[in-house]
């Protein structure tokens, strides 16, 4: 115990003191978290997976549901990614430093899902991802291309290019995806029911493609018991 300047110190001698953070450290450390708590809060692929699973055909109007299937165009409609330049029917894109969101896109245009059972066509404008993304970076040896800088002055970022991150994620045709979402019924050209899937101002579309999300458990499916093992 030693005593400086009127204040007790009860660390012994010799003992090296936790640094203190400054106001600086303890300003990025909460907006680090507040990130992270943000990304908890919105998560989803947890939305996603707990959506009600139903097939095509057996899907009702105006509840929410979670139909899995395979991704067909319409025609040749497509778009092109705005970071890679892939074309595509569908396209999220979030850049991020390591403290913020620095610019967020998505666009798409009509396509279908088969699973079987029958089809619906989904309009992905403005939906949410829950997609396995691309990561790019740009960093002390990786300069910013044309299309990742005219994409972030488009949305009005003028900062510095270090340390940048860009996830870009996209649904083509042939892709087994998941979606979340409000479904209508309309009667096509032959007078079938046809469900349509789009976001609304109360219910936003989810897209996701993890294998928990597209996987689907056939009804009536058996228990198999393994050898040695007891089931009750």
């Amino acid at each position: 115990m030693t005593e400086a300047r009127g204040r007790i110190n009860l660390e012994p001698a010799g003992v090296r003191a936790w640094p203190r953070l400054g106001r600086c450290d303890t300003r990025r450390m909460w907006q680090f978290l507040r990130g992270m708590l943000g990304r908890v809060v919105q998560r989803p692929r947890a939305r996603l997976r707990r959506g009600r699973l139903w097939s095509i055909a057996d899907m009702p109007a105006a509840e929410i549901g979670r139909i899995v299937g395979v991704v067909r165009a319409i025609g040749d409609a497509t778009v092109v990614s705005p970071i890679t330049e892939r074309p595509c029917l569908y396209y999220s894109v979030r850049v991020h430093d390591y403290e913020r969101t620095l610019a967020a896109e998505v666009g798409g245009v009509a396509f279908d899902i088969e699973d079987g059972t029958g089809v619906a066509r989904v309009d992905p404008r403005g939906a949410m991802s829950a997609l396995a993304p691309m990561h790019l970076h740009n960093g002390l040896l990786t300069a910013p291309t044309q299309r990742q800088v005219a994409f972030l002055e488009a949305h009005g970022y003028t900062g510095t290019y270090l340390n940048v991150n860009y996830d870009e994620a996209i649904v083509k045709p042939g892709d087994r995806i998941a979606v979340l979402g409000v479904g209508t019924r309309v009667a096509d050209t032959d007078g079938r029911s046809c469900l349509q899937l789009a976001s609304s101002p109360d219910v936003q579309l989810v897209l996701g493609d993890d294998r928990r999300a597209t996987r689907v458990r056939l009804p009536g499916a058996k228990l198999r018991r393994r050898p040695g093992r007891n089931i009750g």
